[in-house]
């Protein structure tokens, strides 16, 4: 079991959350998504950060990440537009050699390069979101590394830009359905990246029909003032937990929950098991009576 190292007063530090690797190793860190997802789901962040069990790798996980590459290659002239289908078909294949199966392969491949359908022809992902960024022209770095410091909770922001220019920068999702708004979760790592420098973020968001160009405007103060609440309930939690079973006491899972996969459920249910079994609140409270002297 994990075990907090409680000499820590950083709540990052005390749980380990640190980055791992080069210059900036040891030093405490989040990310949007990290911070998201405890929003969303407190008891998958936990099994993903704290017990290091994530959603077992699949194909379609792959598929932002190749359309990303992809576009970026054509929009900097590494390749050609002609060109994308094959190259998308190739990338693809070669992240996901160990994956799934050849059906889910094909469909991923269909909805990333286009295809025509029994009534309509997609274009897909890519070819979408090429129509919409294009206009903008090369851009000057692409999956640039976002690091700055968050004072007030004593850690760094961490994460990376897909494509940067001039006066803005350009996060592509690919997603299966168009919201009708910016959808939350994306609306605050826009807001996150934002803070480093006041740089305007967009949002590209693609679906193999077509694709949606999104800017963080009216909405960045409020988006700052809920990241900075979730992060300090976030900070609350850990500094008061000294140990997964007194996280797990406070925040029970929603098993219906999405990002908890089959395997963090089972991770979750056996640790549940005997971290309840052991911790009645009658039996608590009496000790806590017992010691307080009533």
């Amino acid at each position: 079991m994990i075990k907090p190292d409680l000499s820590q007063r950083n709540p990052f530090l005390k749980w380990g959350l640190v980055e791992k690797r080069g210059d900036k190793k040891g030093l405490p860190k989040i990310s949007a998504t990290s911070f998201n997802t405890w929003a969303e789901s407190p008891s998958a962040w936990i099994s993903k950060y704290i017990l290091k069990v994530d959603q077992e790798p699949n194909v379609a996980m792959h598929r932002g990440t190749v359309a990303e590459k992809v576009l970026y290659n054509v929009l900097v002239g590494h390749s050609e537009f002609k060109d994308i289908d094959k190259e998308a078909e190739t990338i693809f294949r070669q992240r996901t050699t160990l994956l799934g199966t050849e059906e889910d392969k094909q469909k991923e491949i269909k909805d990333l390069i286009g295809y025509k359908g029994r009534t309509k022809t997609y274009k897909g992902f890519i070819k979408n979101a090429y129509e919409r960024i294009e206009v903008f022209g090369k851009p000057e770095s692409y999956q640039q590394r976002v690091w700055f410091k968050l004072p007030q909770f004593e850690v760094f922001a961490d994460g990376y830009k897909d494509f940067g220019y001039e006066d803005f920068d350009l996060d592509l999702k690919t997603t299966s359905k168009m919201a009708g708004a910016l959808p939350l979760a994306y609306r605050r790592q826009l807001a996150f990246y934002r803070m480093q420098s006041n740089k305007e973020q967009k949002l590209l968001l693609a679906t193999k029909d077509k694709a949606e160009l999104y800017v963080l405007e009216d909405s960045y103060n409020q988006s700052k003032e809920e990241i900075n609440d979730i992060i300090n309930t976030m900070c609350n939690a850990l500094s008061e937990c000294n140990s997964v079973e007194q996280l797990l006491l406070r925040y029970y899972p929603n098993w219906e929950n999405w990002k908890l996969s089959i395997k963090q459920k089972e991770e979750l249910r056996k640790i549940l098991k005997d971290t309840h079994s052991n911790n009645y609140w009658r039996e608590r409270q009496d000790l806590r009576e017992l010691e307080a002297g009533l």
